[in-house]
């Protein structure tokens, strides 16, 4: 039972739409013997076609989505602002909806997901040196145009920083309508509901954009690197940035 931010130009608080999810991210590659090609094949494909045989997991999920990292070889732009690990081969961000933690953190526990999806996943990806977080998005802003190109900006903080980082939003959403971001919105890591390999990342903003254009002239911002530089309560040596194309993925039951 997918869902729709439904209503557009509007700001947090605004009353209309919801504006709370949880959600599943996932980030990971695919595995030694998988072309990129092949892995974001059986990732949409028969992957897919597992998680709808078990109705236990695939029944509590809400929407999900598949988005293709942009390598940094593939553009010069990201290239230049990319501060990943030289040993951060990732592929895919994976986001999955669902209507509470407790749900998320059922459906990934399922005897039957253990049994059928998990080993799936570790088939054709990299799970030991990928990572997932299970965080509460708030939808910061809605514009009008449909937005398929992502900026994900992870980061970690000390536990001082929320109060800051409540402060410092409203410029951020300025910052991201002013580089015609078409979706803002704030993921904040929930410490008490760690899944397997759970990483440590308080904080996922991601800024959706109408065209590569768009992603491709915010990454080179100016007006960006300045408000994550001028935030020292951003960590920025763990600080990781990912661009890429969002694709909506579910599973598929017969």
């Amino acid at each position: 039972m997918p869902f729709v931010f439904c209503m557009t130009g509007k700001e947090f608080g605004d009353t209309g739409m919801r504006t709370n999810w949880i959600k599943v991210i996932e980030v990971y590659g695919r595995k030694e013997g998988f072309t990129r090609e092949e892995f974001l094949a059986y990732q949409c494909g028969p992957h897919m076609l597992a998680a709808g045989k078990v109705p236990e997991f695939c029944g509590r999920i809400r929407n999900s989505y598949q988005s293709t990292i942009i390598l940094p070889e593939e553009s010069a732009e990201i290239a230049s602002v990319n501060n990943l690990p030289d040993t951060d081969c990732k592929d895919s961000v994976v986001e999955i909806y669902f209507d509470s933690a407790d749900e998320a953190y059922a459906a990934f526990h399922e005897p039957r997901y253990l049994e059928i999806v998990r080993p799936d996943e570790e088939y054709f990806s990299d799970t030991k040196n990928g990572w997932s977080v299970m965080v509460n998005e708030t939808i910061l802003y809605t514009g009008e145009e449909e937005s398929r190109y992502l900026l994900f900006l992870f980061w970690k903080w000390d536990n001082s920083a929320a109060k800051t980082w409540e402060a410092d939003r409203p410029d951020l959403v300025l910052l991201g309508k002013t580089m015609h971001a078409e979706l803002i919105s704030e993921n904040t890591r929930i410490p008490d509901k760690a899944l397997e390999n759970g990483c440590e990342y308080d904080l996922i903003l991601k800024l959706a954009f109408p065209s590569e254009t768009d992603l491709m002239e915010s990454v080179r911002s100016r007006k960006l690197h300045s408000y994550l530089s001028e935030r020292d309560y951003i960590d920025s040596k763990s600080l990781i940035t990912y661009c890429a194309v969002e694709k909506r993925s579910v599973p598929i039951t017969e």
